[in-house]
């Protein structure tokens, strides 16, 4: 197999790629299309059936209510987070033995 370079060097995804000789050119929204869009709604709706709610309830009541974190210790694991501090491999390591021991106890 050969791979012929692309004429014009490199492309890069961050650069508009040069249009073909003879392609059409790309499609423009006209001034009603975009007037449309910026009116849309910008919420979605989802409705969820009487089966599919009936069994959220049902397995929902094996699960164990639900514990919110003080906002505290959620600013300290943000910043644990943008620090990389959960990417140390003695981090990793802790993690995937409470993982392993929640397995072996039937927890997970």
């Amino acid at each position: 197999m050969t791979i012929h370079p692309l004429p014009g060097g490199v492309a890069r995804p961050d650069s508009p790629r040069p249009a073909a000789p003879g392609s059409p050119s790309p499609v423009q929204p006209d001034a009603e299309s975009a007037a449309a869009a910026d009116r849309a709604p910008a919420s979605d709706v989802v409705e969820l059936s009487a089966l599919a709610r009936a069994l959220q309830a049902r397995e929902g009541a094996d699960l164990p209510p639900t514990q919110q974190l003080p906002p505290e210790r959620l600013q300290q694991i943000a910043h644990r987070l943008a620090e990389g501090f959960y990417d140390r491999p003695e981090v990793l390591e802790r993690a995937a033995e409470r993982v392993l021991d929640a397995l072996e106890r039937g927890e997970a």
